[in-house]
């Protein structure tokens, strides 16, 4: 339903036949080509037949994978505080270790590759889940200059998973407040 078989020599064309040979060869792929949130398991249907002709039919194969998302869609920090802290979730399958990376996107917030008078330190770094880990984290360095500014945001995005699926809460917004005498500066 979520994905379809793939031969490795035919690629973007489901595949409907495939032997043994084609397995030990790694040359048979599962693409998974309907993502949704919610849903972490599929399966396809296969009849083995021997070379004598002897058929089983309708043996079910279950895929079980993991997500990746973020907890939360925007943050708002305060300048003063430092860092913030992101929350990514891993559910779905937890059986298995997993990765993927957090990177940081300038927006009207400045990275420090982005500027000389830069808002936070750019993040790329990856995030490793062991098995039965649902919970991690991303820190991000906030440049606590001495600046009055309007407020002003960045992204956090999650790419390059390995071992899992990034859902629809891919990416973050990051918003930097900025305080003066008890009140928030807001353009």
């Amino acid at each position: 339903i979520y994905g379809y078989l793939e031969h490795k020599d035919s690629p973007r064309f489901p595949v409907y036949q495939f032997t043994q040979a084609d397995i030990n060869a790694n040359k048979i792929h599962f693409i998974l080509n309907k993502i949704d949130d919610r849903i972490s398991e599929d399966y396809f249907e296969f009849d083995v037949v021997d070379k004598h002709g002897n058929i089983l039919k309708a043996n079910k194969f279950f895929i079980r994978w993991s997500l990746v998302n973020f907890e939360e869609n925007e943050l708002s920090i305060m300048e003063s505080e430092g860092k913030v802290r992101v929350h990514i979730k891993k559910s779905g399958n937890l059986k298995r270790f997993s990765m993927v990376t957090c990177k940081t996107v300038s927006d009207t917030a400045k990275s420090n590759r982005d500027s000389r008078s830069y808002d936070f330190i750019h993040t790329n770094v990856k995030v490793e889940f062991n098995e039965d880990e649902s919970l991690k984290a991303c820190d991000i360095i906030i440049n606590k200059d001495q600046q009055i500014e309007p407020i002003e945001s960045f992204y956090v995005v999650l790419e390059d998973s390995k071992y899992s699926v990034i859902g629809s809460k891919n990416r973050i917004k990051i918003n930097i407040l900025d305080k003066i005498q008890g009140k928030l500066l807001i353009k």
